[in-house]
């Protein structure tokens, strides 16, 4: 006797078919896990590929100047969208979990923040491009909305990012024995 496998969406399998909503949300939600290896990765391969530059030494910013600046204003750009992507996705998850909206904002305006960064350009600092001043005398305009822009990313994002998993731990451990019944497999 063979057996015939039945198809996902026949009742009683416990897996639900996969709508386009839930497509969507998984599409937001690998926003998020590529967000920062991709930002990382075309930072680090623009800065080795500019003479003068030193990670240690100069913001990630400063690879804005020059010919090929606009590789990391559109890298800004990008993973702003991506972090936006993902904070307006977790909302339902998070709260549905039992936490705030606290966490999903604050991505959010992260994800805003780095894309203002993209949209504005810093003054010239640290000496790069080589032949700067350590410092610029008289901050521009574009100097000072990129330093606003990119304000949260270095205010909000590492205090909250250490402090959700402490949170959701503390949460975790109140709610006791779960009621619900174990997934069969």
């Amino acid at each position: 006797m063979t057996r015939t496998a039945r198809r996902s969406t026949d009742k009683g399998m416990g897996i639900a078919p996969r709508t386009s909503s839930s497509r969507r949300e998984l599409a937001l939600l690998a926003c998020g896990i590529v967000a920062g290896p991709l930002f990382f990765a075309i930072s680090s391969i623009a800065g080795a590929l500019r003479p003068g530059y030193d990670l240690l030494r100069h913001p990630v910013s400063s690879l804005e100047f020059g010919p090929q600046g606009w590789v990391q204003a559109v890298n800004f750009l990008l993973t702003g969208t991506l972090v936006v992507f993902f904070g307006w996705c977790i909302r339902a998850t998070v709260r549905r979990l039992g936490g705030g909206s606290a966490v999903p904002i604050l991505l959010i305006i992260v994800g805003i923040g780095l894309f203002g960064a993209g949209m504005f350009d810093p003054d010239p600092l640290s000496g790069y491009p080589p032949g700067t001043p350590p410092t610029a005398p008289d901050p521009s305009l574009h100097r000072v909305l990129h330093d606003l822009f990119s304000t949260p990313v270095f205010t909000l994002l590492p205090p909250r990012a250490s402090s959700w998993p402490a949170a959701s731990a503390g949460r975790d451990r109140h709610r006791g024995p779960s009621t619900q019944p174990s997934p069969r497999r």
